[in-house]
């Protein structure tokens, strides 16, 4: 372990205290940490330790596993230690899956599956995550919103045409041609 290791976990553990830690951020919180030590060029060997110690900075505070708990009590059958444990192991597998996304283990050759159109998972959850950071078109509204707009144009039109004063445009047609 060397300085710059330990001051990225630090950073990282500090800023956790601010970032979302529900279900659907685990996985994201732990790819700052791991995408910070693989770009900053830490070896698997001296970022291995830290994924424990990510894992346990990472558990929900007492506090927030019994408020949890009590409002999950009301539709689901766990006990509060099956409802820790569950948690806990979801968060520590979370963080081995996303830690192995960006080490691979020496001497063991993975093939690279094409599933993502030439790119690897991690590369391909940061690209559906930035491509969900944007909102999506909804086309059916899009397409609605538009024959009504038309719709409009043309009621319009027809009071206009309504007003006029048929009459008149006759005759102004007729002296027209004189």
């Amino acid at each position: 372990m060397n300085n710059k290791t330990e001051l990225i976990f630090m950073k990282w553990k500090a800023e956790l205290a601010d970032m979302d830690r529900t279900r659907a951020a685990v996985e994201g919180n732990f790819e700052l940490l791991f995408d910070q030590l693989s770009r900053s060029k830490v070896k698997m060997n001296d970022a291995l330790p830290y994924v424990d110690r990510a894992i346990k900075a990472h558990y929900p505070s007492d506090f927030i596993l019994k408020n949890t708990y009590k409002k999950r009590k009301a539709y689901s059958s766990e006990t509060m230690s099956e409802f820790e444990s569950s948690w806990k192991d979801l968060i520590a597998s979370t963080a081995k899956r996303v830690f192995f996304s960006f080490y691979e283990i020496e001497g063991v050759e993975v093939k690279s599956e094409s599933a993502y159109g030439g790119m690897s998972s991690s590369e391909y959850r940061k690209q559906q995550r930035y491509a969900d950071s944007h909102p999506t078109i909804d086309w059916e509204s899009l397409v609605r919103e538009k024959k009504e707009l038309e719709l409009l144009i043309i009621k319009e039109n027809q009071e206009q045409v309504s007003q006029v004063d048929l009459k008149q445009v006759r005759l102004d047609i007729d002296l027209g041609d004189l």
